[in-house]
Protein backbone atom coordinates (compact mmCIF):
# COMPACT_ATOMS: atom_id res chain seq x y z
CA UNK A 1 0.00 0.00 0.00
CA UNK A 2 1.15 3.54 -0.70
CA UNK A 3 0.52 4.60 2.91
CA UNK A 4 2.77 1.81 4.22
CA UNK A 5 5.55 2.68 1.77
CA UNK A 6 5.24 6.37 2.65
CA UNK A 7 5.49 5.74 6.39
CA UNK A 8 8.50 3.48 5.92
CA UNK A 9 10.59 5.49 3.47
CA UNK A 10 9.53 9.14 3.66
CA UNK A 11 10.47 11.57 6.40
CA UNK A 12 7.49 13.81 7.02
CA UNK A 13 7.47 16.89 9.20
CA UNK A 14 3.83 16.76 10.26
CA UNK A 15 2.48 19.85 11.94
CA UNK A 16 1.00 17.94 14.84
CA UNK A 17 4.42 16.41 15.57
CA UNK A 18 6.68 19.43 15.06
CA UNK A 19 4.37 21.80 16.95
CA UNK A 20 3.00 19.33 19.47
CA UNK A 21 4.04 21.55 22.40
CA UNK A 22 2.41 24.65 20.84
CA UNK A 23 -0.79 23.48 19.23
CA UNK A 24 -3.92 22.79 21.19
CA UNK A 25 -5.50 19.38 20.93
CA UNK A 26 -7.52 19.03 17.73
CA UNK A 27 -11.12 18.04 18.30
CA UNK A 28 -13.22 16.98 15.33
CA UNK A 29 -16.98 16.75 15.79
CA UNK A 30 -19.18 15.52 12.95
CA UNK A 31 -22.74 16.77 13.29
CA UNK A 32 -25.61 15.30 11.31
CA UNK A 33 -28.16 17.83 10.08
CA UNK A 34 -31.71 16.62 9.57
CA UNK A 35 -33.51 18.57 6.84
CA UNK A 36 -37.26 18.89 6.58
CA UNK A 37 -38.47 16.58 3.77
CA UNK A 38 -40.26 19.51 2.11
CA UNK A 39 -36.99 21.44 2.20
CA UNK A 40 -35.54 18.96 -0.29
CA UNK A 41 -37.88 19.54 -3.23
CA UNK A 42 -35.11 20.90 -5.47
CA UNK A 43 -32.71 18.19 -4.34
CA UNK A 44 -35.28 15.53 -5.19
CA UNK A 45 -35.72 16.98 -8.68
CA UNK A 46 -31.97 16.99 -9.36
CA UNK A 47 -31.65 13.47 -7.98
CA UNK A 48 -34.39 12.31 -10.34
CA UNK A 49 -32.63 13.93 -13.33
CA UNK A 50 -29.40 12.27 -12.26
CA UNK A 51 -31.07 8.85 -12.11
CA UNK A 52 -32.56 9.35 -15.60
CA UNK A 53 -29.19 10.36 -16.98
CA UNK A 54 -27.50 7.34 -15.41
CA UNK A 55 -30.04 5.13 -17.17
CA UNK A 56 -29.26 6.87 -20.48
CA UNK A 57 -25.56 6.52 -19.76
CA UNK A 58 -25.96 2.76 -19.38
CA UNK A 59 -27.71 2.54 -22.76
CA UNK A 60 -25.21 4.71 -24.66
CA UNK A 61 -22.05 3.36 -23.03
CA UNK A 62 -20.64 2.26 -26.41
CA UNK A 63 -20.15 5.87 -27.59
CA UNK A 64 -16.98 7.27 -25.93
CA UNK A 65 -17.71 10.91 -26.79
CA UNK A 66 -21.24 10.75 -25.41
CA UNK A 67 -19.94 8.90 -22.35
CA UNK A 68 -17.62 11.82 -21.55
CA UNK A 69 -20.40 14.36 -22.03
CA UNK A 70 -22.74 12.44 -19.76
CA UNK A 71 -20.03 11.95 -17.13
CA UNK A 72 -19.42 15.70 -17.05
CA UNK A 73 -23.12 16.41 -16.71
CA UNK A 74 -23.56 13.81 -13.96
CA UNK A 75 -20.70 15.40 -12.00
CA UNK A 76 -22.32 18.83 -12.45
CA UNK A 77 -25.66 17.47 -11.24
CA UNK A 78 -23.97 16.01 -8.17
CA UNK A 79 -22.49 19.43 -7.43
CA UNK A 80 -25.92 21.05 -7.76
CA UNK A 81 -27.42 18.42 -5.45
CA UNK A 82 -24.72 19.06 -2.89
CA UNK A 83 -25.49 22.78 -2.99
CA UNK A 84 -29.19 22.10 -2.39
CA UNK A 85 -28.33 20.55 0.96
CA UNK A 86 -26.76 23.83 2.08
CA UNK A 87 -29.69 25.95 0.88
CA UNK A 88 -32.09 25.45 -2.06
CA UNK A 89 -31.13 28.85 -3.51
CA UNK A 90 -27.48 27.80 -3.96
CA UNK A 91 -27.74 25.90 -7.28
CA UNK A 92 -27.61 28.50 -10.07
CA UNK A 93 -28.81 31.21 -7.67
CA UNK A 94 -25.79 33.46 -7.24
CA UNK A 95 -27.67 36.41 -8.74
CA UNK A 96 -29.74 36.32 -5.53
CA UNK A 97 -27.25 35.23 -2.84
CA UNK A 98 -24.66 37.84 -3.80
CA UNK A 99 -27.09 40.64 -2.91
CA UNK A 100 -26.99 39.59 0.75
CA UNK A 101 -23.18 39.81 0.91
CA UNK A 102 -21.87 43.27 1.92
CA UNK A 103 -18.46 42.56 0.36
CA UNK A 104 -19.74 41.02 -2.88
CA UNK A 105 -22.89 43.00 -3.60
CA UNK A 106 -21.21 45.23 -6.20
CA UNK A 107 -19.79 42.36 -8.26
CA UNK A 108 -21.78 41.97 -11.50
CA UNK A 109 -23.41 38.56 -11.98
CA UNK A 110 -24.78 37.62 -15.39
CA UNK A 111 -28.18 36.02 -15.71
CA UNK A 112 -28.06 32.43 -17.01
CA UNK A 113 -27.45 32.28 -20.75
CA UNK A 114 -30.33 29.89 -21.31
CA UNK A 115 -34.08 29.94 -21.75
CA UNK A 116 -35.62 30.16 -18.28
CA UNK A 117 -38.96 28.97 -19.65
CA UNK A 118 -38.12 25.57 -21.16
CA UNK A 119 -35.03 24.73 -19.09
CA UNK A 120 -36.42 23.31 -15.87
CA UNK A 121 -33.00 23.43 -14.19
CA UNK A 122 -33.57 27.17 -13.91
CA UNK A 123 -37.16 26.92 -12.69
CA UNK A 124 -37.12 23.73 -10.55
CA UNK A 125 -39.93 24.78 -8.19
CA UNK A 126 -42.25 26.03 -10.95
CA UNK A 127 -43.99 23.37 -13.08
CA UNK A 128 -43.93 23.89 -16.83
CA UNK A 129 -47.56 24.45 -17.82
CA UNK A 130 -47.14 24.54 -21.61
CA UNK A 131 -44.51 23.15 -23.94
CA UNK A 132 -43.46 24.28 -27.37
CA UNK A 133 -43.85 21.57 -29.99
CA UNK A 134 -43.51 21.31 -33.73
CA UNK A 135 -45.82 18.62 -35.08
CA UNK A 136 -44.40 18.92 -38.59
CA UNK A 137 -40.90 17.93 -37.54
CA UNK A 138 -40.06 14.26 -38.02
CA UNK A 139 -36.72 14.09 -36.24
CA UNK A 140 -36.16 11.51 -33.54
CA UNK A 141 -37.34 12.84 -30.17
CA UNK A 142 -35.25 10.21 -28.38
CA UNK A 143 -32.07 11.71 -29.75
CA UNK A 144 -31.44 13.62 -26.57
CA UNK A 145 -28.23 15.57 -26.21
CA UNK A 146 -27.05 18.22 -23.79
CA UNK A 147 -27.21 21.52 -25.63
CA UNK A 148 -26.09 25.07 -24.98
CA UNK A 149 -26.80 28.35 -26.67
CA UNK A 150 -23.78 27.87 -28.88
CA UNK A 151 -24.54 24.29 -29.92
CA UNK A 152 -24.43 20.70 -28.62
CA UNK A 153 -22.31 19.95 -25.58
CA UNK A 154 -22.18 20.93 -21.92
CA UNK A 155 -21.77 24.63 -21.31
CA UNK A 156 -18.95 25.15 -18.82
CA UNK A 157 -18.96 28.93 -19.24
CA UNK A 158 -18.36 29.67 -15.57
CA UNK A 159 -19.19 33.37 -15.55
CA UNK A 160 -21.21 33.84 -12.36
CA UNK A 161 -21.03 30.29 -11.01
CA UNK A 162 -21.33 29.31 -7.44
CA UNK A 163 -18.64 26.68 -7.42
CA UNK A 164 -15.70 27.35 -5.14
CA UNK A 165 -12.38 29.02 -5.83
CA UNK A 166 -11.75 30.53 -9.27
CA UNK A 167 -14.77 29.10 -11.02
CA UNK A 168 -17.37 31.83 -11.29
CA UNK A 169 -20.53 30.98 -13.24
CA UNK A 170 -23.80 29.10 -13.39
CA UNK A 171 -23.74 25.49 -14.46
CA UNK A 172 -26.07 25.35 -17.44
CA UNK A 173 -27.73 22.02 -18.08
CA UNK A 174 -30.33 21.73 -20.78
CA UNK A 175 -31.88 18.51 -22.00
CA UNK A 176 -33.66 19.31 -25.25
CA UNK A 177 -33.94 17.44 -28.50
CA UNK A 178 -32.22 18.84 -31.55
CA UNK A 179 -35.75 19.18 -32.98
CA UNK A 180 -36.82 21.55 -30.21
CA UNK A 181 -33.53 23.44 -30.21
CA UNK A 182 -33.84 24.13 -33.92
CA UNK A 183 -37.38 25.49 -33.77
CA UNK A 184 -37.47 27.68 -30.64
CA UNK A 185 -35.95 30.78 -32.22
CA UNK A 186 -33.48 33.26 -30.75
CA UNK A 187 -32.98 34.03 -27.08
CA UNK A 188 -34.50 37.41 -26.14
CA UNK A 189 -34.92 39.29 -22.86
CA UNK A 190 -38.02 38.50 -20.87
CA UNK A 191 -40.21 41.67 -20.95
CA UNK A 192 -39.81 43.83 -17.82
CA UNK A 193 -43.55 43.77 -17.13
CA UNK A 194 -43.25 40.04 -16.40
CA UNK A 195 -39.63 39.70 -15.23
CA UNK A 196 -38.31 41.33 -12.08
CA UNK A 197 -34.70 40.83 -13.18
CA UNK A 198 -35.29 42.69 -16.45
CA UNK A 199 -37.11 45.42 -14.49
CA UNK A 200 -34.09 45.62 -12.18
CA UNK A 201 -31.53 45.75 -15.01
CA UNK A 202 -32.68 45.55 -18.62
CA UNK A 203 -29.28 44.40 -19.88
CA UNK A 204 -29.12 41.52 -17.39
CA UNK A 205 -32.72 40.34 -17.54
CA UNK A 206 -33.63 36.69 -17.90
CA UNK A 207 -33.65 35.14 -21.37
CA UNK A 208 -36.38 33.23 -23.19
CA UNK A 209 -36.69 31.72 -26.66
CA UNK A 210 -38.93 33.63 -29.07
CA UNK A 211 -41.25 30.62 -29.45
CA UNK A 212 -41.28 30.08 -25.68
CA UNK A 213 -42.30 33.72 -25.21
CA UNK A 214 -45.23 33.18 -27.57
CA UNK A 215 -46.17 30.09 -25.57
CA UNK A 216 -45.87 32.10 -22.34
CA UNK A 217 -48.34 34.72 -23.60
CA UNK A 218 -50.76 31.97 -24.63
CA UNK A 219 -50.57 30.20 -21.25
CA UNK A 220 -51.73 31.01 -17.73
CA UNK A 221 -48.43 32.25 -16.29
CA UNK A 222 -48.22 35.94 -15.44
CA UNK A 223 -44.61 36.18 -14.20
CA UNK A 224 -41.21 35.03 -15.36
CA UNK A 225 -40.88 31.46 -14.08
CA UNK A 226 -37.25 32.06 -13.14
CA UNK A 227 -38.21 34.99 -10.89
CA UNK A 228 -40.97 32.93 -9.26
CA UNK A 229 -38.56 30.04 -8.74
CA UNK A 230 -35.89 32.26 -7.17
CA UNK A 231 -38.52 33.72 -4.84
CA UNK A 232 -39.68 30.23 -3.87
CA UNK A 233 -36.20 28.96 -3.19
CA UNK A 234 -34.86 31.96 -1.28
CA UNK A 235 -37.99 31.97 0.89
CA UNK A 236 -38.15 28.17 1.20
CA UNK A 237 -41.72 28.04 -0.04
CA UNK A 238 -43.52 25.84 -2.57
CA UNK A 239 -44.73 26.87 -6.02
CA UNK A 240 -47.94 28.39 -4.62
CA UNK A 241 -46.11 30.41 -1.98
CA UNK A 242 -46.73 28.26 1.11
CA UNK A 243 -43.84 28.19 3.65
CA UNK A 244 -42.05 24.85 3.91
CA UNK A 245 -40.03 25.28 7.12
CA UNK A 246 -40.44 27.24 10.38
CA UNK A 247 -37.00 28.84 10.17
CA UNK A 248 -36.03 32.45 10.81
CA UNK A 249 -35.83 35.07 8.07
CA UNK A 250 -32.59 37.09 7.87
CA UNK A 251 -31.50 40.34 6.15
CA UNK A 252 -35.12 41.47 5.81
CA UNK A 253 -34.05 44.99 4.78
CA UNK A 254 -32.55 43.63 1.54
CA UNK A 255 -34.94 43.02 -1.36
CA UNK A 256 -33.29 40.70 -3.91
CA UNK A 257 -35.90 41.26 -6.64
CA UNK A 258 -38.68 43.82 -7.21
CA UNK A 259 -42.02 42.86 -5.62
CA UNK A 260 -40.37 40.08 -3.60
CA UNK A 261 -40.28 39.89 0.21
CA UNK A 262 -37.07 41.16 1.76
CA UNK A 263 -34.46 38.77 3.14
CA UNK A 264 -34.15 35.01 2.97
CA UNK A 265 -35.28 32.09 5.10
CA UNK A 266 -32.46 30.03 6.61
CA UNK A 267 -32.12 26.35 5.77
CA UNK A 268 -31.64 23.61 8.36
CA UNK A 269 -27.91 23.53 7.70
CA UNK A 270 -27.50 27.29 8.06
CA UNK A 271 -29.51 27.19 11.29
CA UNK A 272 -27.16 24.49 12.58
CA UNK A 273 -24.07 26.52 11.66
CA UNK A 274 -25.45 29.51 13.57
CA UNK A 275 -26.28 27.33 16.57
CA UNK A 276 -22.71 25.99 16.65
CA UNK A 277 -21.29 29.49 16.22
CA UNK A 278 -23.27 30.67 19.25
CA UNK A 279 -21.42 28.11 21.40
CA UNK A 280 -17.97 29.51 20.57
CA UNK A 281 -16.56 31.97 23.15
CA UNK A 282 -16.73 35.56 21.94
CA UNK A 283 -12.98 36.02 22.12
CA UNK A 284 -12.31 33.15 19.72
CA UNK A 285 -11.84 33.60 15.98
CA UNK A 286 -13.83 31.38 13.64
CA UNK A 287 -13.08 29.94 10.21
CA UNK A 288 -16.10 28.87 8.12
CA UNK A 289 -15.41 26.77 5.03
CA UNK A 290 -17.84 26.03 2.22
CA UNK A 291 -17.61 24.61 -1.28
CA UNK A 292 -20.10 27.26 -2.47
CA UNK A 293 -19.62 31.02 -2.58
CA UNK A 294 -23.40 31.45 -2.40
CA UNK A 295 -23.39 29.84 1.04
CA UNK A 296 -20.72 32.30 2.18
CA UNK A 297 -22.83 35.16 0.78
CA UNK A 298 -25.78 34.15 2.97
CA UNK A 299 -23.66 33.61 6.09
CA UNK A 300 -21.86 36.91 5.59
CA UNK A 301 -25.21 38.66 5.35
CA UNK A 302 -26.33 37.14 8.66
CA UNK A 303 -23.06 37.80 10.47
CA UNK A 304 -22.54 41.37 9.23
CA UNK A 305 -26.04 42.74 8.56
CA UNK A 306 -27.98 41.07 11.39
CA UNK A 307 -25.39 40.23 14.06
CA UNK A 308 -22.89 43.07 13.57
CA UNK A 309 -19.91 40.68 13.38
CA UNK A 310 -16.99 41.71 11.17
CA UNK A 311 -16.04 39.12 8.54
CA UNK A 312 -13.24 38.56 6.04
CA UNK A 313 -13.67 36.66 2.74
CA UNK A 314 -11.20 34.39 0.99
CA UNK A 315 -12.50 32.89 -2.25
CA UNK A 316 -12.35 32.88 -6.04
CA UNK A 317 -14.00 36.30 -6.37
CA UNK A 318 -10.69 37.87 -5.30
CA UNK A 319 -7.20 38.19 -6.75
CA UNK A 320 -4.21 36.93 -4.76
CA UNK A 321 -3.31 40.36 -3.37
CA UNK A 322 -6.81 40.96 -2.02
CA UNK A 323 -6.87 37.47 -0.52
CA UNK A 324 -3.66 38.19 1.38
CA UNK A 325 -5.08 41.48 2.70
CA UNK A 326 -8.23 39.75 3.93
CA UNK A 327 -6.25 36.90 5.50
CA UNK A 328 -3.92 39.32 7.31
CA UNK A 329 -6.93 41.29 8.56
CA UNK A 330 -8.40 38.14 10.04
CA UNK A 331 -5.12 37.00 11.62
CA UNK A 332 -4.37 40.39 13.19
CA UNK A 333 -5.30 40.04 16.87
CA UNK A 334 -5.61 43.81 17.22
CA UNK A 335 -8.40 43.94 14.62
CA UNK A 336 -12.05 43.25 15.35
CA UNK A 337 -12.44 40.84 12.41
CA UNK A 338 -13.67 37.63 14.02
CA UNK A 339 -14.85 35.38 11.17
CA UNK A 340 -13.09 34.23 8.00
CA UNK A 341 -15.45 32.89 5.32
CA UNK A 342 -13.50 30.81 2.84
CA UNK A 343 -13.92 28.29 0.03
Amino acid sequence: KVSEWRDQYLVRRRKEVVLKDVLKEKIIAEIQVQCYPRELQVYDLIEEKLKCLMEQFAKKSTHPKKEKEMQDIMMALMTLARGCLVHPIIPNGREITIQFSPSRRGIPVKSPETCVYCNQMFRPTVPLTKTVDDENDTSDEDDVVPVTNSGPGLNWDLEGSDVEDDDDGDIILEYETRRKKKNLGKLVRFPAEFCGKTEQDEEKGHLIHEKCLESFHEGDETRCARCVDLENRVNLQNFIGQPLVPHKRYCTHIQPLPNVSGGFVASSKIEKVLAQFAKIPKGEKVLVLSFFKGALDLLEGIFVEDMGIECARYDGDMNHEDRKVELDRFKDKTKSCRVLLST
